[in-house]
């Protein structure tokens, strides 16, 4: 008897077993051939979400101001102000305001006068003497009066105490090379002065004078 009690509880057991390893092999197969959710599909319908926008409330506009009091004072007028122009007196010049004192007065030296100058020597110069002179149309050169040459020369000489010309040179030229010898040898020869004289006496003086050679007309 107890023998067949072990017997049925061991076949008990087994067939538990197989029935569980059943139920995960359905399971299995179910879940890879998408059944389940066909079944899921079938039993919960999809849902539909809708957005419901939120209506704002109108904005109430704001209470009128209260009514004045019926025993206030209305504010009085508006007054401008009275502009005043104020003036003011100028700026001080500083230059001109501050005090200056006056400086001392220089005095300039005196200045000694001047030594009397020297009493000029009284004297005289040369002069030609007429009476002891030649004419110069007797050392006209021929030559010059048939060329009609004419012309006037300076000479500068010495003139000595014995009223003749030495050292007799030609400061001015006539441009003409025969009337310029004709007037040395003028000078040398034929022209005698009265001498210059310092204090009254004859002294040696030197001098310039011009010889003028001119054609006469006939």
């Amino acid at each position: 008897m107890a023998l067949t009690a072990s017997a049925e509880s061991q076949s008990k057991r087994g067939t538990i077993l197989a029935i569980v390893i059943a139920v995960h092999a359905i399971g299995l197969w179910v879940v890879e051939s998408g059944l389940s959710r066909s079944i899921i599909e079938m039993v919960a319908p999809p849902v539909e979400t809708k957005i419901i926008e939120e209506e704002t409330p109108p904005e109430e506009p704001p209470p009128p101001p209260p009514p004045p009091p019926l025993d206030a004072t209305p504010p009085p007028p508006y007054i401008p102000p009275v502009e005043v122009q104020v003036q003011l007196p100028p700026p001080v010049n500083a230059i001109t305001a501050e005090v200056r004192e006056t400086p001392p007065a220089v005095t300039p030296p005196v200045m000694a006068p001047p030594p009397p100058a020297a009493p000029a020597i009284a004297g005289t110069r040369p002069a030609v003497n007429p009476r002891l002179s030649r004419s110069t149309d007797d050392y006209y050169p021929s030559q010059s009066k048939t060329n009609k040459e004419e012309g006037s020369i300076v000479i500068k000489c010495t003139v000595g105490i014995d009223g003749k010309c030495a050292n007799a040179t030609i400061d001015s030229s006539s441009g003409f090379p025969l009337l310029d010898e004709a007037a040395l040898k003028y000078a040398n020869q034929g022209i005698r002065f009265v001498p210059g004289t310092e204090e009254g006496k004859p002294v040696v003086m030197s001098h310039m004078f011009k010889v003028t050679f001119k054609l006469t007309k006939r």
